[in-house]
Protein backbone atom coordinates (compact mmCIF):
# COMPACT_ATOMS: atom_id res chain seq x y z
CA UNK A 1 0.00 0.00 0.00
CA UNK A 2 1.16 3.41 -0.82
CA UNK A 3 0.39 5.28 1.96
CA UNK A 4 2.78 8.72 2.66
CA UNK A 5 2.71 11.61 5.54
CA UNK A 6 2.29 15.37 4.67
CA UNK A 7 5.32 17.41 5.92
CA UNK A 8 5.39 20.52 5.50
CA UNK A 9 7.71 23.21 6.04
CA UNK A 10 8.69 27.10 4.47
CA UNK A 11 11.89 28.43 4.14
CA UNK A 12 13.71 31.61 3.54
CA UNK A 13 17.20 30.21 2.70
CA UNK A 14 19.24 30.04 0.18
CA UNK A 15 19.71 27.12 -2.25
CA UNK A 16 23.05 25.62 -0.77
CA UNK A 17 21.03 25.96 2.74
CA UNK A 18 18.32 24.26 2.09
CA UNK A 19 20.04 21.78 0.13
CA UNK A 20 21.91 21.16 3.44
CA UNK A 21 18.56 21.05 5.68
CA UNK A 22 16.86 18.56 3.27
CA UNK A 23 19.66 16.42 3.07
CA UNK A 24 19.99 16.44 6.83
CA UNK A 25 16.04 15.45 7.07
CA UNK A 26 16.98 12.27 4.61
CA UNK A 27 19.43 11.06 6.17
CA UNK A 28 18.36 11.67 9.61
CA UNK A 29 14.64 9.85 8.79
CA UNK A 30 12.60 12.71 9.81
CA UNK A 31 8.51 12.04 9.52
CA UNK A 32 6.71 9.59 10.76
CA UNK A 33 5.07 6.69 8.74
CA UNK A 34 1.87 6.00 8.07
CA UNK A 35 1.84 2.43 7.11
CA UNK A 36 0.98 -0.19 9.49
CA UNK A 37 4.01 -1.95 8.00
CA UNK A 38 6.92 -2.99 10.61
CA UNK A 39 9.27 -0.14 9.08
CA UNK A 40 9.82 -1.54 5.68
CA UNK A 41 10.83 1.14 3.11
CA UNK A 42 7.42 2.39 1.15
CA UNK A 43 7.29 1.30 -2.28
CA UNK A 44 6.62 5.27 -3.09
CA UNK A 45 8.61 8.52 -2.58
CA UNK A 46 6.89 11.23 -3.23
CA UNK A 47 9.04 14.98 -3.04
CA UNK A 48 6.26 18.14 -3.47
CA UNK A 49 7.46 21.50 -4.36
CA UNK A 50 5.83 24.12 -4.48
CA UNK A 51 8.07 26.88 -4.72
CA UNK A 52 10.27 28.13 -8.08
CA UNK A 53 11.41 26.54 -10.60
CA UNK A 54 15.25 26.28 -8.79
CA UNK A 55 13.79 24.36 -6.13
CA UNK A 56 11.65 22.33 -7.85
CA UNK A 57 15.36 20.96 -9.48
CA UNK A 58 16.53 20.94 -6.07
CA UNK A 59 13.75 18.47 -5.11
CA UNK A 60 14.45 16.18 -8.58
CA UNK A 61 18.35 16.20 -7.49
CA UNK A 62 17.01 14.57 -3.98
CA UNK A 63 14.60 11.77 -5.64
CA UNK A 64 17.84 11.26 -8.12
CA UNK A 65 20.35 10.70 -5.24
CA UNK A 66 17.66 8.82 -3.07
CA UNK A 67 17.16 6.82 -6.02
CA UNK A 68 20.52 5.65 -6.20
CA UNK A 69 20.29 3.71 -2.67
CA UNK A 70 16.61 2.41 -2.87
CA UNK A 71 16.22 1.56 -6.81
CA UNK A 72 13.02 -0.22 -5.93
CA UNK A 73 11.23 2.64 -4.48
CA UNK A 74 9.05 5.15 -6.99
CA UNK A 75 10.04 8.45 -6.79
CA UNK A 76 7.87 11.17 -7.75
CA UNK A 77 8.72 14.86 -8.21
CA UNK A 78 6.28 17.37 -8.53
CA UNK A 79 6.31 21.26 -8.18
CA UNK A 80 5.55 24.53 -9.15
CA UNK A 81 3.64 28.00 -8.04
CA UNK A 82 5.97 30.94 -7.00
CA UNK A 83 7.94 32.22 -3.52
CA UNK A 84 10.57 30.18 -2.13
CA UNK A 85 8.50 27.76 -0.01
CA UNK A 86 8.73 23.73 -0.24
CA UNK A 87 6.88 21.22 0.75
CA UNK A 88 7.83 17.89 1.07
CA UNK A 89 5.67 14.61 1.03
CA UNK A 90 7.97 12.34 2.38
CA UNK A 91 6.76 8.55 2.54
CA UNK A 92 8.17 6.18 5.41
CA UNK A 93 11.31 6.91 7.83
CA UNK A 94 13.64 8.13 4.86
CA UNK A 95 16.70 7.51 5.93
CA UNK A 96 19.30 6.82 3.03
CA UNK A 97 22.05 4.97 4.74
CA UNK A 98 19.43 2.35 6.51
CA UNK A 99 17.63 1.63 2.95
CA UNK A 100 20.59 1.03 1.34
CA UNK A 101 22.08 -1.40 4.08
CA UNK A 102 18.50 -2.82 4.23
CA UNK A 103 18.46 -3.36 0.68
CA UNK A 104 22.26 -5.19 0.75
CA UNK A 105 21.14 -7.15 3.48
CA UNK A 106 18.66 -8.35 2.22
CA UNK A 107 20.21 -9.41 -1.15
CA UNK A 108 23.12 -10.84 0.78
CA UNK A 109 20.95 -12.97 2.66
CA UNK A 110 19.07 -14.47 -0.69
CA UNK A 111 22.36 -14.86 -2.17
CA UNK A 112 23.76 -17.37 1.04
CA UNK A 113 20.85 -19.52 0.55
CA UNK A 114 21.14 -19.74 -3.07
CA UNK A 115 24.78 -20.26 -2.53
CA UNK A 116 25.16 -22.58 0.37
CA UNK A 117 27.44 -25.38 0.15
CA UNK A 118 28.54 -24.89 -3.35
CA UNK A 119 31.45 -23.48 -5.68
CA UNK A 120 32.49 -20.57 -5.17
CA UNK A 121 31.70 -17.47 -7.68
CA UNK A 122 34.12 -16.11 -9.62
CA UNK A 123 34.92 -12.54 -10.58
CA UNK A 124 36.10 -12.13 -14.53
CA UNK A 125 37.70 -9.00 -15.07
CA UNK A 126 37.47 -7.79 -18.89
CA UNK A 127 40.75 -6.63 -20.48
CA UNK A 128 39.26 -4.57 -22.90
CA UNK A 129 42.65 -3.07 -23.60
CA UNK A 130 44.10 -1.18 -27.11
CA UNK A 131 47.98 -2.52 -26.46
CA UNK A 132 49.33 -5.64 -24.60
CA UNK A 133 50.75 -2.74 -22.53
CA UNK A 134 47.88 -1.40 -21.74
CA UNK A 135 46.77 -5.03 -20.53
CA UNK A 136 49.74 -5.69 -18.38
CA UNK A 137 49.73 -3.12 -16.24
CA UNK A 138 45.79 -4.04 -15.17
CA UNK A 139 47.60 -7.69 -14.72
CA UNK A 140 50.13 -6.55 -12.61
CA UNK A 141 47.87 -4.12 -10.12
CA UNK A 142 45.45 -7.14 -10.09
CA UNK A 143 48.27 -10.53 -9.75
CA UNK A 144 47.23 -12.00 -6.77
CA UNK A 145 43.95 -10.62 -6.31
CA UNK A 146 42.24 -12.05 -9.74
CA UNK A 147 42.60 -14.75 -11.45
CA UNK A 148 40.62 -14.97 -14.33
CA UNK A 149 40.52 -12.69 -16.90
CA UNK A 150 38.37 -11.77 -20.45
CA UNK A 151 40.32 -11.72 -23.53
CA UNK A 152 37.77 -9.59 -26.05
CA UNK A 153 37.42 -8.90 -29.61
CA UNK A 154 39.76 -5.63 -28.92
CA UNK A 155 42.86 -7.20 -27.48
CA UNK A 156 42.29 -9.99 -29.50
CA UNK A 157 41.83 -8.44 -33.08
CA UNK A 158 44.93 -6.57 -32.34
CA UNK A 159 47.23 -9.24 -31.03
CA UNK A 160 45.61 -12.55 -31.19
CA UNK A 161 47.34 -15.40 -29.22
CA UNK A 162 50.01 -12.82 -27.45
CA UNK A 163 47.40 -11.80 -25.36
CA UNK A 164 46.02 -15.28 -24.17
CA UNK A 165 49.68 -15.88 -23.59
CA UNK A 166 50.35 -13.10 -21.59
CA UNK A 167 47.22 -13.54 -18.88
CA UNK A 168 48.80 -16.99 -18.78
CA UNK A 169 52.42 -15.74 -17.95
CA UNK A 170 50.42 -14.08 -14.67
CA UNK A 171 48.93 -16.84 -13.93
CA UNK A 172 45.65 -16.26 -15.05
CA UNK A 173 43.05 -17.76 -16.55
CA UNK A 174 41.54 -17.13 -20.06
CA UNK A 175 37.83 -16.30 -20.98
CA UNK A 176 38.25 -15.78 -24.83
CA UNK A 177 35.05 -13.55 -25.42
CA UNK A 178 34.97 -13.38 -29.71
CA UNK A 179 31.42 -14.53 -29.87
CA UNK A 180 31.49 -16.96 -32.68
CA UNK A 181 28.84 -16.46 -35.00
CA UNK A 182 28.98 -18.19 -38.52
CA UNK A 183 27.94 -21.35 -40.72
CA UNK A 184 28.66 -24.68 -38.03
CA UNK A 185 31.25 -25.83 -40.25
CA UNK A 186 33.37 -22.21 -39.72
CA UNK A 187 32.81 -22.26 -36.18
CA UNK A 188 33.52 -25.85 -35.50
CA UNK A 189 36.92 -25.50 -37.46
CA UNK A 190 37.17 -22.73 -35.38
CA UNK A 191 37.23 -23.97 -32.22
CA UNK A 192 39.46 -26.77 -33.61
CA UNK A 193 41.89 -23.79 -33.65
CA UNK A 194 40.95 -22.78 -30.33
CA UNK A 195 41.00 -25.70 -28.21
CA UNK A 196 45.00 -25.67 -29.27
CA UNK A 197 45.85 -22.64 -27.22
CA UNK A 198 44.16 -24.70 -24.02
CA UNK A 199 41.87 -21.63 -22.86
CA UNK A 200 39.61 -21.82 -20.02
CA UNK A 201 35.94 -20.92 -21.41
CA UNK A 202 35.19 -19.92 -25.42
CA UNK A 203 32.00 -18.57 -26.20
CA UNK A 204 29.67 -18.46 -29.56
CA UNK A 205 26.75 -16.84 -30.15
CA UNK A 206 23.26 -18.62 -29.61
CA UNK A 207 21.82 -16.62 -32.70
CA UNK A 208 24.11 -19.07 -34.33
CA UNK A 209 21.45 -21.45 -34.20
CA UNK A 210 20.77 -24.82 -32.67
CA UNK A 211 22.88 -26.97 -35.38
CA UNK A 212 25.73 -24.33 -34.90
CA UNK A 213 26.03 -25.17 -31.13
CA UNK A 214 25.18 -28.64 -31.81
CA UNK A 215 29.06 -28.62 -33.84
CA UNK A 216 30.65 -26.33 -31.84
CA UNK A 217 30.24 -28.86 -28.95
CA UNK A 218 31.33 -31.94 -30.73
CA UNK A 219 34.59 -30.02 -32.18
CA UNK A 220 35.64 -29.07 -28.14
CA UNK A 221 35.07 -32.15 -27.32
CA UNK A 222 36.97 -33.88 -30.33
CA UNK A 223 40.03 -31.72 -30.29
CA UNK A 224 40.44 -31.04 -26.30
CA UNK A 225 41.12 -35.26 -25.89
CA UNK A 226 44.26 -35.52 -24.80
CA UNK A 227 44.60 -32.40 -23.52
CA UNK A 228 45.32 -30.53 -20.25
CA UNK A 229 42.58 -28.37 -20.57
CA UNK A 230 38.83 -28.59 -22.44
CA UNK A 231 37.36 -25.46 -22.16
CA UNK A 232 33.78 -24.06 -21.10
CA UNK A 233 31.71 -23.93 -24.05
CA UNK A 234 28.71 -21.72 -23.10
CA UNK A 235 26.49 -19.52 -25.17
CA UNK A 236 25.87 -15.03 -25.76
CA UNK A 237 22.22 -15.34 -25.16
CA UNK A 238 20.95 -11.02 -25.98
CA UNK A 239 23.43 -8.52 -25.24
CA UNK A 240 23.34 -6.39 -22.09
CA UNK A 241 23.87 -3.42 -24.55
CA UNK A 242 20.26 -4.23 -26.37
CA UNK A 243 17.13 -3.32 -24.12
CA UNK A 244 13.29 -4.10 -24.79
CA UNK A 245 13.26 -1.11 -27.88
CA UNK A 246 16.72 -2.30 -29.29
CA UNK A 247 14.89 -5.67 -29.85
CA UNK A 248 11.82 -4.90 -30.80
CA UNK A 249 12.87 -2.26 -33.19
CA UNK A 250 16.34 -2.94 -34.25
CA UNK A 251 16.36 -6.65 -34.18
CA UNK A 252 12.28 -7.22 -35.02
CA UNK A 253 12.22 -9.98 -31.95
CA UNK A 254 9.11 -10.00 -31.24
CA UNK A 255 9.16 -11.69 -28.11
CA UNK A 256 10.42 -9.79 -24.24
CA UNK A 257 14.26 -9.82 -24.00
CA UNK A 258 13.11 -12.10 -20.85
CA UNK A 259 11.65 -14.92 -23.04
CA UNK A 260 14.31 -14.39 -26.18
CA UNK A 261 16.79 -15.23 -23.64
CA UNK A 262 14.93 -18.22 -21.84
CA UNK A 263 14.68 -19.32 -26.00
CA UNK A 264 17.95 -19.36 -26.77
CA UNK A 265 19.32 -20.63 -23.41
CA UNK A 266 16.98 -23.71 -24.14
CA UNK A 267 18.96 -24.03 -27.80
CA UNK A 268 22.01 -24.08 -25.81
CA UNK A 269 21.06 -26.49 -22.73
CA UNK A 270 19.72 -28.96 -26.20
CA UNK A 271 22.92 -28.69 -28.21
CA UNK A 272 25.00 -29.70 -25.09
CA UNK A 273 26.80 -26.14 -23.91
CA UNK A 274 27.85 -25.62 -20.75
CA UNK A 275 26.12 -22.60 -19.91
CA UNK A 276 25.06 -18.69 -21.14
CA UNK A 277 25.52 -15.63 -21.07
CA UNK A 278 23.31 -13.43 -20.19
CA UNK A 279 22.22 -10.08 -18.02
CA UNK A 280 21.86 -10.19 -14.30
CA UNK A 281 18.13 -8.94 -15.06
CA UNK A 282 17.48 -12.88 -16.57
CA UNK A 283 19.02 -14.51 -14.48
CA UNK A 284 17.42 -15.60 -11.89
CA UNK A 285 14.71 -16.62 -14.49
CA UNK A 286 17.54 -19.26 -16.17
CA UNK A 287 18.50 -20.43 -13.14
CA UNK A 288 14.73 -21.35 -12.12
CA UNK A 289 14.33 -23.10 -15.16
CA UNK A 290 17.76 -24.93 -16.23
CA UNK A 291 18.90 -25.19 -12.49
CA UNK A 292 22.05 -25.72 -11.42
CA UNK A 293 23.96 -27.72 -13.44
CA UNK A 294 23.49 -24.81 -16.12
CA UNK A 295 26.50 -21.96 -15.69
CA UNK A 296 25.88 -18.33 -15.84
CA UNK A 297 28.18 -15.75 -17.14
CA UNK A 298 26.52 -12.08 -16.13
CA UNK A 299 28.52 -8.69 -17.38
CA UNK A 300 26.96 -5.93 -16.75
CA UNK A 301 27.36 -5.47 -13.52
CA UNK A 302 28.28 -2.24 -11.56
CA UNK A 303 28.85 -1.81 -7.76
CA UNK A 304 26.74 0.89 -6.30
CA UNK A 305 27.24 4.26 -7.61
CA UNK A 306 29.17 2.99 -10.78
CA UNK A 307 28.95 4.24 -14.68
CA UNK A 308 26.59 2.60 -16.46
CA UNK A 309 28.29 2.79 -19.80
CA UNK A 310 26.48 1.91 -22.68
CA UNK A 311 25.22 -1.28 -20.33
CA UNK A 312 21.19 -1.28 -20.52
CA UNK A 313 20.38 -3.98 -18.06
CA UNK A 314 22.82 -4.29 -15.16
CA UNK A 315 22.73 -5.25 -10.99
CA UNK A 316 25.08 -4.82 -8.51
CA UNK A 317 27.46 -7.70 -7.73
CA UNK A 318 25.11 -9.10 -4.42
CA UNK A 319 21.89 -8.94 -6.59
CA UNK A 320 23.52 -10.73 -9.39
CA UNK A 321 24.73 -13.20 -6.60
CA UNK A 322 21.50 -13.25 -5.06
CA UNK A 323 19.31 -14.38 -8.95
CA UNK A 324 22.06 -16.78 -9.24
CA UNK A 325 24.90 -15.73 -11.03
CA UNK A 326 28.40 -17.88 -11.09
CA UNK A 327 30.93 -15.65 -13.18
CA UNK A 328 30.35 -11.83 -13.04
CA UNK A 329 32.08 -9.96 -15.78
CA UNK A 330 33.52 -6.52 -14.77
CA UNK A 331 35.81 -4.39 -16.98
CA UNK A 332 35.76 -0.53 -16.54
CA UNK A 333 34.71 -0.08 -12.67
CA UNK A 334 37.90 -1.95 -11.75
CA UNK A 335 40.51 -1.39 -15.18
CA UNK A 336 39.33 2.62 -14.81
CA UNK A 337 39.62 2.83 -11.15
CA UNK A 338 42.12 5.24 -9.69
CA UNK A 339 43.11 1.92 -7.79
CA UNK A 340 41.89 -1.08 -9.68
CA UNK A 341 43.15 -3.33 -6.80
CA UNK A 342 41.15 -1.92 -4.15
CA UNK A 343 38.24 -1.97 -6.59
CA UNK A 344 38.25 -5.68 -7.68
CA UNK A 345 38.72 -6.58 -3.75
CA UNK A 346 36.05 -4.33 -2.90
CA UNK A 347 33.80 -6.71 -5.56
CA UNK A 348 35.34 -9.51 -4.28
CA UNK A 349 34.21 -9.20 -1.07
CA UNK A 350 31.10 -8.35 -1.78
CA UNK A 351 31.15 -11.97 -3.60
CA UNK A 352 32.65 -13.79 -0.17
CA UNK A 353 30.02 -12.16 2.02
CA UNK A 354 27.21 -13.98 -0.69
CA UNK A 355 28.04 -16.98 0.01
CA UNK A 356 27.26 -19.12 2.49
Amino acid sequence: MNQCLRYPFFLKLSTAATAALAISLLQTGCGKSESSGGGETPKKQTIQNKGSDTMVNLAQAWAEEYKKVAPDVDVEVSGGGSGVGINSLIAGKVDMANASRRMEEKEIAKAKANNAGKEPKELIVALDAPTLEVAEKWLSQLKGVVHYYKVGMELFTAHGWKAVNLVKNYGGRVFLDLKFHDIPNTVSRTLAAVCEHEVDMVNVHALGGFEMMRMARVAVEKYSSGRVKKPKLIAVTVLTSHDQKALSSDLRVRGSVKDEVLHLAGLAKKAGLDGIVCSPEETAWVRKKFKEDFLIVTPGIRPVGADKGDQKRIFTPEKALAAGSDHMVVGRPITQASDPKAAALEILSSIESCHG
